[in-house]
């Protein structure tokens, strides 16, 4: 696999023919030191994916794109560390949805990317991608994973609200597509993380109203499972400075801030 659009920037990219999970790996490499900020890791064939609440994260081999990136915490203090953790897979989620609306556009495609809070990105409502953010190196790195459906047919995705970007109008095999998409991706994550770790506080700002403004859980009717097996229903209203959720139960109801969950988007109540 060449990817050359990327290894032209990247030069440092690593992909795997085949691969358990790439956050996987990256974290044990994490921990040996063997890997330095920024460092990437692809496949298209990943055997052993994971999502949140440990789910897995299957798409057949050679359909989809699994890639992580290090990011190094080392140089933060501690008190930017807790307040800007939350906003890294928000980060990776906006990086995502500009490169795929990038790749959407390039194929005369409506760019209709959105992040859905906390970690996955839809196109029109269909998840096209989800992310995940894991603690590396005993806390001195965050490991940030994405799976992006390249070209599974809808016959091919494990659940009838999934999508892929070929089945949206983008076309191409999936190493090609997955190059284009990854080169911008990258770019876009490069960009958000220097904000976050080493950005004025102007530029913190920017990145957080562009991730609000790129949320289509914002403004929605949600179902919230919350850890422990709660639920709470409301109007997503915002998400406050750390990126927690924002949702209100009832009009005038008293604001909660929702840190984990799994939302459910309910498009007809």
């Amino acid at each position: 696999m060449n990817f050359e659009l990327t290894r032209a920037l990247y030069p440092e990219l690593e992909v795997a023919p085949e691969i358990g999970s790439t956050n996987d790996e990256l974290a044990v490499r994490a921990s040996s030191g063997s890997f330095t900020d920024f460092g990437i890791l692809a496949t298209l064939s990943q055997t052993s994916g994971r999502g949140r609440l440990d789910r897995s994260w299957v798409t057949p081999p050679g359909k989809g794109l699994a890639v992580s990136v290090l990011l190094s915490l080392e140089d933060l203090e501690a008190e930017s560390v807790n307040e800007r953790l939350g906003w890294i897979a928000l980060a990776a989620g906006l990086a995502m949805v500009d490169a795929v609306n990038g790749v959407l556009s390039a194929a005369g495609s409506e760019p209709e990317a959105k992040i859905k809070w906390p970690n996955d990105v839809l196109i029109r409502g269909s998840k096209v991608c989800g992310l995940l953010g894991v603690l590396a190196a005993e806390g001195r790195a965050v490991v940030i994973g994405a799976g992006l459906n390249l070209t599974a047919s809808r016959e091919e995705l494990p659940v009838a609200t999934a999508t892929s970007l070929a089945l949206n109008g983008v076309e191409g095999d999936a190493e090609s597509i997955a190059d284009r998409v990854l080169v911008e991706y990258l770019a876009a994550l490069q960009s958000g993380w220097r904000a976050l770790s080493s950005g004025t506080p102007e530029q913190v700002e920017q990145l957080k109203a562009e991730v609000r403004a790129n949320c289509a859980t914002i403004g929605a009717r949600v179902r919230v499972d919350l850890p422990g097996g709660m639920e709470v229903r409301g109007i997503a209203t915002g998400l406050d400075e750390t990126g927690r959720l924002q949702l209100r139960e009832s009009a005038g109801g008293e604001l909660r801030e929702i840190a984990a969950g799994d939302v459910t988007h309910l498009r007809y109540e």
